[in-house]
């Protein structure tokens, strides 16, 4: 198992990675005019989007189309802190808890995402 430093230097390459990949500048979105509590949670939700873009290839999810499954990530919080459960359910078939940009083209990427990003979820789910 991975520390927390390790994984969090696992997702700034691999934001890196898919900045390269989808042609746009790693810079990240002007933040400081916003509540301390709120930066860290707008820049994750920004990750978040570039590395799941990266990650979904070429897919988009079809909001016209009730019959495409789309997945995200499930947590379970405990007191030990936030953890991926498992996704069951389309987006469609939900309270819209996540956006369409975090939602993935398979449940498997979406498990295996989830966990290996835990760190931006943790920073866009949790004020702490």
């Amino acid at each position: 198992m991975k520390t927390k430093k390790e994984q969090r230097e696992f997702v700034e390459m691999l934001y890196n990675k898919a900045c390269e990949k989808l042609k746009i500048l790693t810079m990240l979105p002007d933040v400081s005019f916003l509540p301390d509590r709120n930066q860290k949670a707008i820049i994750a939700f920004y990750k978040l989007s570039v590395i799941i873009q990266y990650v979904n290839e070429d897919w988009e999810p079809n909001w016209e189309d009730s019959s495409e499954l789309k997945y995200y990530p499930w947590f379970d919080m405990r007191s030990a802190g936030l953890g991926c459960s498992a996704t069951y359910s389309p987006a469609s078939a939900t309270n819209a808890s996540i956006g369409s940009r975090l939602c993935y083209k398979r449940r498997d990427l979406a498990i295996e995402w989830g966990q290996k990003l835990m760190p931006l979820y943790e920073d866009m789910l949790l004020i702490n």
